[in-house]
């Protein structure tokens, strides 16, 4: 995995987050929406910390709520149509939708015993699992107390989400990838205008800061990572760079803080793109396009 993709995840909207993590926990999205909120993650494991942290701070009833939320293992599948994409899939890679009605039966006839003592079903992480384990962990841990179960479904649900995780992180990673960078020229001088401070923000948020090579470009621009489609803003410090290079300006100065206010679209050809936003500037004029 990449170090931008925890950018790009630390910098989504909530409901974006939402609609990205949200299926992370069974029919649950409230998990994700609560998390969003604890931002940023530095990596993988400190976003499933998190989540696991909401869960700790959830009531009993959300808790309850949560684990009923999941199928009932076998007897749904490919029946429920509340049964997700992804409980179908992970049922499917134990063997679930594939048994003998020898196997079928014994399952059903655990699932009731099961659910008449819990009044809710058996929640086990079926991607590390498999059927003849499954029903052996039915078995077993139908004698735990109600408490002990709803503890147990929560360890499960967790295995559950860092799996789905992973998934959701990969299928993030090879979406296309946009990128950006900046080159400034010195009209005055002709040259590239080397010092000259520059700031990234999306709306109210600043992305980075940095200053200009001496070929007037900022590489560092490239340590942001991959950027979301969405408005943006590069500020140019224009005036305390002539001044730094002993023009004299007006008081207060024509120019002073340069913004290029610019879009990016969602990429239409699953490529992704590069972004160049260059500046051509004097005390008194500026122009840009979007380059290569």
């Amino acid at each position: 995995m990449t170090i931008g993709i925890m950018d790009r995840v630390n910098r989504l909207d909530p409901a974006d987050f939402v609609a990205l993590f949200g299926a992370l926990y069974e029919h649950s999205p409230w998990v994700a929406a609560r998390a969003a909120s604890l931002r940023p993650f530095p990596d993988p494991d400190a976003m499933l910390a998190a989540m696991n942290q909401v869960l700790d701070r959830a009531t009993d009833a959300e808790k309850l709520a949560l684990v009923r939320a999941h199928p009932e293992l076998a007897r749904r599948a490919g029946v429920d149509p509340t049964l997700t994409q992804a409980s179908a899939a992970e049922q499917a890679s134990a063997g679930l939708d594939r048994l003998s009605p020898e196997e079928y039966a014994r399952f059903n006839r655990l699932n009731d015993a099961y659910a008449a003592r819990f009044a809710m079903p058996f929640v086990i992480c079926v991607r590390l699992s498999d059927k003849d384990f499954i029903l052996s962990e039915m078995e077993r841990r139908v004698v735990h107390t109600p408490e002990q179960e709803v503890r147990t479904a929560i360890v499960e649900i967790g295995k559950i989400a860092r799996l789905r995780l992973a998934d959701a992180l990969a299928r993030l990673e090879k979406e296309a990838v946009i990128t950006l960078s900046s080159h400034v020229l010195d009209l005055v001088s002709g040259r590239p205008a080397a010092g000259m401070d520059i700031t990234l923000w999306s709306g109210a948020t600043r992305l980075f800061s940095g200053r200009t090579n001496g070929d007037g470009r900022c590489p560092d621009l490239a340590g942001i990572g991959a950027l979301a489609p969405g408005a943006y803003r590069l500020e140019f410090g224009v005036a305390a760079y002539f001044r730094g290079q002993g023009v004299a300006l007006s008081d207060p100065p024509f120019l002073d803080i340069v913004p290029i206010a610019f879009g990016i679209a969602p990429p239409v050809d699953g490529k992704g793109g590069h972004y160049h936003v260059p500046l051509l500037v004097s005390p008194y004029g500026f122009s840009t396009y979007r380059g290569s």
